[in-house]
């Protein structure tokens, strides 16, 4: 279960949302998370758990600043060319960032992650097989910035995060939601991400050459959903299998992704 800081961080100044209680204290989604101007709290209002998270002090300047930049963000409209500023050299909080899903430098560089200053956020390029440019996801980096993701307006039913280990082993594939996730686990084996909970027809087509396909979405409401329906469709055309953990693949250690990965073993 994603932890509720870290809900509560995606959340928009003075944004609500209710899911699971860290305490276990019952099925369905009682506890209150809200992202007000000087901190991040949560009640359940089943058991009563609360919890809260002071932020520190924003300075004028970066209140502007960050203003600014979603300002500017629900206004652009992103073609398939990366940022113009476009730079693999990283910022320390867009390292930090990615240190915090156990993204090395030699990974991020080997996947080509870069950083824009003037969108302030960091660049996860998407290639296709051939090493064609097919994808972007521009990430947020500050709490409070919106949206999480700014990514080109245009068809992506093929487009997949893919990261092949050995094109030529086609026994098993994993399938995730984010970029981060697929990196950590493809470090393992063949992984591939969908962008999100959802498959469409052509990304199914592509991973139907595999024996095996075992979905590994996040363990959030809409992961078990996504997770269900991606076996689903897959079960039509090929083997079929699912690993859960109660946080996101990204969230692991590489010693306890290869225990999923050997426990889940077809």
């Amino acid at each position: 279960m994603k932890n509720w800081k870290d809900i509560a961080k995606d959340l928009p100044l003075n944004g609500k949302v209710q899911t699971e209680c860290p305490e276990n204290c019952g099925s369905g989604e009682k506890l209150s998370v809200t992202h007000s101007m000087k901190s991040y709290w949560c009640n359940c209002y089943r058991c009563g758990f609360t919890d809260i998270e002071y932020k520190g002090k924003q300075s004028l300047a970066e209140l502007k600043k960050l203003q600014a930049l979603n300002d500017a963000a629900a206004k652009i409209e992103l073609t398939l060319d990366l940022p113009n500023d476009f730079t693999e050299e990283l910022p320390r909080h867009a390292r930090a960032w990615l240190f915090r899903a156990g993204i090395s430098p030699n990974l991020w560089k080997y996947h080509s992650i870069g950083y824009s200053e003037a969108l302030d956020r960091v660049i996860l390029p998407v290639y296709d097989t051939q090493g064609n440019l097919e994808w972007y996801q521009c990430r947020a980096l500050q709490s409070g910035q919106k949206p999480k993701y700014l990514q080109p307006s245009r068809c992506r039913d093929k487009v997949m995060f893919r990261v092949l280990r050995d094109r030529e082993n086609l026994q098993r594939a994993i399938v995730v939601e984010d970029i981060l996730s697929a990196i950590r686990v493809g470090v393992h084996i063949n992984t591939y991400s969908v962008l999100g909970t959802k498959i469409t027809t052509p990304q199914a087509a592509e991973l139907s050459k595999y024996g095996t396909v075992t979905t590994w979405l996040d363990p959030d409401r809409a992961g078990r959903t996504g997770a269900y329906k991606i076996r689903k469709t897959m079960a039509l055309v090929t083997d079929v299998t699912n690993i859960v953990t109660s946080v996101d693949p990204k969230d692991l250690s590489d010693k306890q992704i290869k225990e999923q990965l050997c426990i889940h073993q077809k």
